[in-house]
């Protein structure tokens, strides 16, 4: 094609008929626009004529019919930050800290200056599947390739589901993209074929190992506790490291459950208003928490029971509140990995052996789910409550029917 001057490029020509017309774009394409009554001139995405025609008629008869056009030149960032701006007010801390860094990190690098109405369905769809792929190496090449689960996917996407809201409301869009997904278009649901099955020996030789590390001449940090008091609690992470000693009444045989340590560095709410809750402590694991307790440096009932320790097993130097990040790093994965368990099997599924031990030893489960923190007893057994100890339930069976 002949290349245009640059008062080609500029002026709108008509394109046959009044209201409708075109510009030349810089690499010589054409962009057709239509003349809406409400609306003025509204560029239109078909890049043929023909289909740019029909476009545009279809969009006079819905102005016809007192319908609103949403507009195409709006781009994402600006609504985005609106829409930041109205939902950071009602979030806690940590989920605005987790929405702000998907804006910061994923959405607006990658959609911030696209319109809006280049946003369909396809587009978060390609989004999705990149994610579960490559995780942020998708967005930044920068970053080492590392895919993501569906759960973090989903995460990920929440922030910009609820811009597409918002855009919808606003009649700033026809109709939000994500309500025209299909299963298909969300990434691999791993979870459901992952059941890491935990025994009693498994269980010993995660105590033994976390023991084992904490007594190395080179070890800087305890970590032990923390590893018992999950399998005996079922606590999760963020409530382990926000708990303190005046939580615990071990005279009583009680640890009560009211704050969490979020991964960013503050004290808020449980996950839940369930997870407001009392613990029942076994009494061989009051014994351990007294000695423990006794040998901390910090063991005030303000103070953190999981600390970084202080120099010289003072208070000096220590104290501070174990990060989420600290514990997978340095206690958790290298423990896992020295007992040769599957790479999947996270800190939180010591949660999981919990839940499955309790309920293999006769406690009910609706006294299960009140520990665990759970709304219903359908979500603590099917998500938590798995095969316990498959080998000897087998054997078991085999008895009664070799009978």
């Amino acid at each position: 094609m002949a290349s245009k001057t640059l008062s080609d490029r500029h002026n709108y020509q008509e394109a046959g008929v009044k209201g409708f017309s075109f510009r030349y774009l810089a690499d010589g394409s054409k962009r057709f626009y239509g003349y809406v009554p409400g609306r003025g001139r509204v560029p239109l995405s078909a890049p043929k004529q023909r289909e740019a025609r029909a476009e545009w008629d279809e969009l006079r008869g819905k102005a016809g019919n007192g319908e609103t056009i949403p507009s195409r030149n709006v781009k994402l960032a600006p609504v985005a930050e609106q829409w930041w701006e109205r939902k950071s007010r009602k979030l806690r801390s940590s989920t605005a800290t987790e929405y702000r860094s998907a804006l910061d990190l994923v959405h607006l690098p990658l959609l911030g200056h696209r319109r809006l109405s280049q946003i369909d369905a396809d587009a978060i769809a390609k989004l999705q599947l990149g994610l579960a792929d490559r995780g942020l190496n998708y967005v930044d090449r920068k970053r080492p390739a590392r895919p993501l689960s569906r759960a973090q996917v989903d995460n990920y996407m929440k922030p910009l589901r609820g811009i597409m809201g918002h855009a919808l409301r606003r009649k700033l869009i026809a109709v939000n993209p994500f309500d025209l997904l299909t299963a298909d278009d969300r990434a691999e649901d791993d979870s459901e074929h992952f059941v890491h099955e935990w025994s009693d020996e498994e269980i010993d030789k995660v105590l033994t190992q976390a023991q084992a590390r904490d007594a190395r001449p080179e070890a800087r940090q305890e970590y032990g506790p923390l590893v018992y008091s999950a399998i005996e609690t079922g606590q999760r992470l963020g409530e382990l490291t926000g708990a303190e000693w005046g939580d615990l009444d071990l005279d009583a045989g009680v640890w009560s459950v009211s704050r969490q340590w979020t991964k960013a560095g503050e004290l808020g709410p449980p996950k839940t208003k369930n997870g407001i809750r009392r613990i029942p402590l076994s009494p061989e694991f009051v014994r351990y928490l007294k000695a423990y307790k006794l040998r901390s440096a910090f063991s005030l009932d303000g103070d953190p029971v999981f600390t970084t320790v202080g120099r010289g097993g003072s208070r000096s130097g220590g104290g501070a509140r174990l990060s989420h990040r600290n514990v997978q790093r340095r206690a958790w994965e290298p423990i896992r990995d020295a007992l040769e368990l599957p790479g999947k099997v996270t800190f939180h599924q010591l949660r999981h052996a919990f839940a499955s031990r309790a309920h293999s030893r006769g406690v009910q489960l609706q006294d299960l789910s009140r520990v665990m923190g759970h709304s219903t007893t359908s979500v603590t057994e099917r998500v938590y409550v798995h095969l316990y100890g498959r080998e000897k339930a087998e054997e078991r069976f085999r008895q009664a029917m070799a009978q």
